[in-house]
């Protein structure tokens, strides 16, 4: 009877810990810069930045872009694990491109494709900047 009663203790026990760390997980605020180019043989260049949080494998944030005359800045939502990266930008509305890669310590490398002018390339970069933070 006793060995029961320990026994759905330690299990609520268990539980509860499990609930209330879920509860105060921690973000992570990453700020990326790097450089793209267009393999379209243009020589379209130019360099990004990404202002993000990271939190459970989710990424969410704001994406600033130069050398485009066409996509200047978005909103970025995406999924990032210990070694690979996935994000779309959105501007508008409407999902404008998507950014596929490699994690390597800080570096970042990968491809793009600009879906509404059926343009690709390459993309690479640092974090720059990495902090953690309380959800709030």
């Amino acid at each position: 009877m006793k060995y029961r009663t320990l026994k759905r203790t330690l299990a609520g026990l268990l539980l509860s810990v499990s609930l209330v760390g879920g509860a105060f997980a921690q973000a992570e605020d990453l700020h990326l810069k790097g450089n793209w180019e267009s393999l379209s043989g243009d020589f379209i260049r130019g360099t990004w930045e990404a202002s993000l949080v990271r939190s459970a494998g989710e990424l969410s944030g704001a994406f600033r872009l130069t050398g485009s005359n066409v996509l200047l800045e978005g909103q970025i939502s995406g999924t990032v694990d210990s070694s690979s990266i996935v994000i779309g930008v959105t501007a508008d509305g409407v999902r404008q491109a998507s950014f596929a890669g490699r994690l390597d310590g800080d570096s970042v490398s990968g491809e793009w494709e600009f879906i509404e002018l059926e343009d690709r390339g390459v993309w690479y970069g640092q974090i720059v900047r990495a902090s953690r933070g309380d959800d709030e």
